[in-house]
């Protein structure tokens, strides 16, 4: 789902401080250069943050919008500025994504006349969105992006889209690391029962559309896919 669409369906006012604080952190998405993480996945999460609206009207209600989309638009700010080349920065990353870009994005803040409420629970959930944390989620806004980031994470049209791009794995070490993330590391932990089903039919997917590449891969013997 596109910025503008989005952004005209459920905000129907003037282009204010709060459009213009969320479009400059979209629009620095455009130029990332971590091809898993740019402007597609926030498109991404604008279309899985509109079904999720779409079934969950009480939450809808209870729930500061501006401030999830800010998050989405944000919370990945400062991955678009560094794509990992090692496994042990890939590690680094996402141990410390989430108090980084948190710590850009109320940097930029100041920049803009937008209610400090909203910036505060925008900033809470950029912050706890990371893999790693020792504390859980307290906010709504922070579940909320953490289920559809979550469910990203797990889409093989993401993956595929990255991979022609310019994002290119090592047949053995990559792969595997891959493979091992998808059906051992990364747990199916969800906030919203809405959440279970999709990750299971989209890791499913993913695993199936993967195992299937890396054969093709391996038949046609190339050494990267």
């Amino acid at each position: 789902m596109k910025f503008e669409e989005f952004y005209n369906k459920y905000f129907m006012e003037q282009k204010s401080d709060f459009y213009h604080f969320s479009k400059e952190g979209f629009s620095r998405m455009k130029r990332s250069i971590d091809s898993l993480h740019d402007y597609n996945h926030i498109e991404n999460l604008f279309g899985l943050l509109d079904e999720f609206l779409k079934k969950h009207k009480k939450i809808k209600n209870r729930l500061d919008l501006k401030a999830v989309f800010l998050a989405v638009c944000w919370h990945d700010g400062w991955k678009a500025k560094h794509d990992p080349k090692t496994v042990g920065s890939i590690i680094y990353n996402q141990a410390m994504e989430g108090i980084f870009a948190s710590q850009l994005f109320k940097k930029e803040s100041k920049k803009y006349a937008v209610d400090k409420s909203t910036i505060e629970k925008a900033s809470y959930a950029i912050r706890k969105h990371s893999s790693l944390q020792f504390l859980k989620r307290k906010t709504l806004e922070s579940k909320v992006l953490k289920d559809i980031d979550k469910i990203d994470s797990v889409n093989f049209d993401r993956f595929l889209y990255a991979k022609n791009k310019n994002f290119r794995f090592h047949k053995r070490r990559h792969l595997f690391l891959i493979n091992l993330y998808m059906t051992r590391l990364s747990r199916d932990v969800y906030n919203f029962a809405w959440t279970k089903d999709i990750l299971r039919l989209k890791r499913k997917n993913f695993l199936e559309r993967f195992n299937r590449e890396v054969r093709q891969t391996n038949l046609s013997g190339r050494g990267r896919i």
